[in-house]
């Protein structure tokens, strides 16, 4: 996640590039229908480092039954995290043959949280199974715990943390009686409904032992689930909550590509569960590169707060397509989850921001925060109106009715090279500054006396994009919903990157060799972006175009060396100032993946170094 002490331990902020030495990178293989030999076993087990469960070896897993010994262990043992076992530890499985991914399933969530729901004879079923599983020698990685997102077809509120956590203790009193050292795994199928899969996970991850994401072939919505699985993993202690992803149990799920799951690897997934004929040819590379990624966090850099609009996905896509790298945002908390402060985001507005959200996003930009506001509050309710009025330092009239406008890129600060580009937009509302504004002002120590603005104009309004201070922080706030065809898409682009640019550096960056490999892949290369645990720089490309695109690529190093993880070659990059450039053409559907270090020894030391031992465990 892009927080600032995994930007420092990156020691990278990647910024635009010349063109430089040409690379022309790996396209996907096609899945086998036979083993594929990319996938290397070790011994029978599970090996657990913090925030990953390693089954034989392998952050890949087969689905399937495990035979040990009638009467044995029914459960891997430690693999619990509120058991502060010291890691890493590696858990010998009861079988000769590898171990599968196999969990004994439990009612949905949902039915647990049911008014009166009877623990006392959910107890009393899981003994039985218990037994009968025993008897017959089966072994389980752990109980699963469906989310139970739908009622006859229709998406359910999300959770509220509280009562979950509530449900989970009793869940945990009666697994306790049953199998004391079981581990429990959440499980969501996430195309279902993705928005509220993410704000269901968020009350539940904290709590359980692990995470299994069921997706989709190509919905990009899946990744949104992830994100939010490892900004919670990466806010418990060692980061320790492994989050496995799997192809959707549901029958008419889509095909997915080696590209897409390795963008789920890069995005923070610890393990795939995967029939062995399907294991992607970069499982080998992973296996070379294991000291890469022991330990390694995820970087993004721009944040989005959760909601269930709709709208949020538009704008992580339009994020995305702008060559940045989303995570999900956190409002200002004490509750020890990472964001006491809050940080820079952006956040849409809706008929369901209520005045707990908005005062969350004052406080966030008084402590010195920038924020992108998209859209409205409902004003038509007085305390929502004064709040965002004061926020905003504007007086606010709510339209009769909706316009169909014209929004112009005017200032020359904040939109640089894209100035008087304009994008279409539905205008819902008026908004001018209060006149009163600098005289209400008194500077105070690190604060900037400034008075709000309009950055873009619409064709009947000079206020289109306001631009206002508040506390040690500001607001950018477009009140109006971004609209058009197709054929706008790049005018939203260069808009949305302007606005990231002004919330927070980005941590990587790319230009296509031409305008007219712009034209044709704008928009279908994406990024991904992890750090090592010494800071070493990983940058996966992804392009899911329909033609190949040159890529300028650049890491702000003094790194001269880029090595390809998947061919292991060696690419010379050319420093220039503090950064560290290479040029790469990125295959249709297919991806680059690089690492940056100072020297290919230095590299290959990190990289190829053994797992530190584990102690083993019975």
């Amino acid at each position: 996640m892009s927080k600032f002490p995994h930007f420092l331990l990156a020691g990278a902020l990647f910024c635009s590039t010349p063109f430089l030495v040409p690379l022309r990178a790996q396209t996907p293989l096609a899945s086998s229908n036979s083993r594929n030999p990319a996938r290397v076993l070790g011994a029978p087990g599970v090996r657990r480092e913090a925030g990953a469960w390693l089954f034989n070896g392998s952050i890949f897993v087969a689905p399937g039954e495990n035979l040990g010994a009638p009467g044995g262990p029914v459960f891997m043992s430690n693999l619990r995290r509120d058991k502060k076992n010291k890691l890493p530890l590696f858990l010998p499985a009861s079988t000769r043959a590898p171990l599968n991914w196999a969990t004994l399933p439990l009612p949905d969530f949902r039915t647990l949280s049911a008014p009166g729901f009877d623990f006392a004879a959910l107890q009393l079923q899981l003994i039985t199974r218990f037994g009968a599983a025993r008897a017959q020698g089966r072994v389980y990685v752990g109980w699963s715990l469906p989310m139970g997102q739908l009622s006859n077809g229709v998406a359910l509120p999300p959770l509220q943390k509280d009562a979950a956590t509530t449900i989970l203790k009793r869940l945990r009193a009666v697994l306790d009686a049953v199998a004391p050292d079981s581990a429990l795994v959440v499980e969501v199928e996430t195309a279902r409904n993705p928005l509220g899969c993410a704000l269901d996970l968020d009350a539940l991850a904290p709590s359980c032992d692990a995470v299994l994401l069921r997706v989709n072939g190509e919905n990009s919505g899946d990744f949104w689930p992830l994100k939010m699985a490892r900004r919670n993993a990466e806010e418990q202690k060692d980061f320790d909550l492994p989050i496995f992803v799997a192809p959707s149990a549901a029958d008419n799920s889509t095909p997915i590509s080696e590209s897409r799951w390795l963008e789920f690897f890069m995005g923070g997934a610890t393990g795939f569960v995967l029939p062995d004929a399907q294991t992607p040819s970069w499982a080998g590379a992973v296996a070379r590169n294991s000291g890469l990624f022991t330990g390694a966090v995820t970087l993004e850099d721009a944040a989005v707060l959760p909601s269930l609009n709709p709208q949020t996905f538009r704008l992580v896509a339009q994020l995305r397509a702008a060559g940045r790298v989303p995570l999900v945002g956190r409002l200002p908390a004490d509750d020890g989850r990472g964001a006491k402060n809050g940080e820079s985001l952006f956040a849409i507005l809706d008929d369901q921001t209520s005045l707990e959200t908005l005062n969350g996003l004052d406080k966030a930009a008084r402590a010195g925060n920038t924020l992108y506001l998209e859209g409205a509050p409902n004003l038509k309710n007085p305390a929502l109106l004064t709040k965002m009025s004061d926020m905003t330092s504007t007086t606010i009239e709510i339209l009769p009715t909706t316009k169909n406008e014209v929004l112009t890129l005017s200032d020359p600060w904040m939109f640089g090279s894209v100035r008087g580009r304009e994008i279409g937009v539905t205008q819902h509302l008026k908004w001018t500054t209060k006149t009163s504004l600098a005289a209400q002002t008194r500077k105070k120590k690190g604060e900037d006396l400034l008075e709000p603005f309009s950055a873009a104009k619409l064709a009947n309004d000079e206020n289109g994009l306001l631009i206002a201070p508040l506390g040690k922080g500001r607001i950018v706030w477009l009140a109006h919903t971004p609209v058009g065809a197709p054929a706008d898409e790049a005018a939203r682009r260069s808009f949305y990157a302007a606005m990231a640019g002004n919330l927070q550096g980005a941590l990587a960056s790319f230009g296509f060799d031409s305008l007219e490999e712009n034209i044709r892949n704008g928009g279908a290369v994406y990024l991904a972006l992890r750090a090592s645990k010494t800071g070493t720089p990983i940058v996966a490309l992804f392009n899911e175009g329909g033609s190949d695109a040159k890529i300028s690529l650049s890491a702000r190093s003094d790194a001269p060396v880029a090595i390809d993880l998947s061919t292991d070659r060696e690419i010379a990059a050319t420093v220039s100032g503090y950064s560290s450039n290479v040029k790469v053409t990125v295959p249709a559907r297919g991806f680059v993946w690089l690492a940056f270090g100072a020297t290919r020894a230095a590299l290959d030391k990190e990289r190829l170094a053994l797992r530190p031992k584990a102690r083993t465990m019975k």
